[in-house]
């Protein structure tokens, strides 16, 4: 699922405020003669902009196109099954359950170096012929996304 420009901005402005009502909070604490809660809610607060600044700058730059490779990559036949349980938190919110997995393996090869990846299996719908187009980052290959529309 890809969302938009502006729901990522939306959603980046909710997490800075976020981050910033930490801050408040723990200047208000230490007004309040909590230091040690002041403290460690402010510094909570500031490692989460932090955090944010840096998959904002990230993001961008690894949004740009020109920064991906498009390579064809081929199913190797090994399929992994996982599973995960699931714990609903109110009642009537469903059952709990396990909800089973099956990644399938890929290979692809960036300047003669193989690497080998998983994918989910509704990704390999866009298979042919066991192969997949997929994007690598140019700077770090091992990041890949599957090629939808091209």
């Amino acid at each position: 699922m890809k969302i938009s420009k502006f729901m990522n901005i939306l959603l980046y402005g909710f997490e800075v405020i976020v981050g910033v009502a930490f801050i408040y909070v723990g200047i208000e604490q230490a007004m309040d003669n909590n230091l040690t809660a002041g403290i460690i809610l402010g510094v909570i607060g500031l490692a989460f902009l932090g955090y944010l600044i840096r998959i904002w700058f990230v993001g961008f730059r690894n949004d740009n196109e020109n920064n991906w490779e498009t390579v064809t990559a081929h199913l190797t036949g090994r399929v992994d099954y996982s599973e995960t349980y699931q714990v609903r938190a109110k009642l009537g919110s469903g059952s709990n359950g396990k909800n089973f997995y099956e990644d399938y393996q890929i290979e692809y090869q960036v300047n003669g170096v193989t690497y080998t990846r998983f994918i989910r299996k509704d990704e390999t719908l866009t298979a042919v012929d066991d192969q997949i187009k997929i994007k690598y980052l140019k700077k770090n290959p091992r990041e890949f996304k599957v090629v939808y529309d091209e």
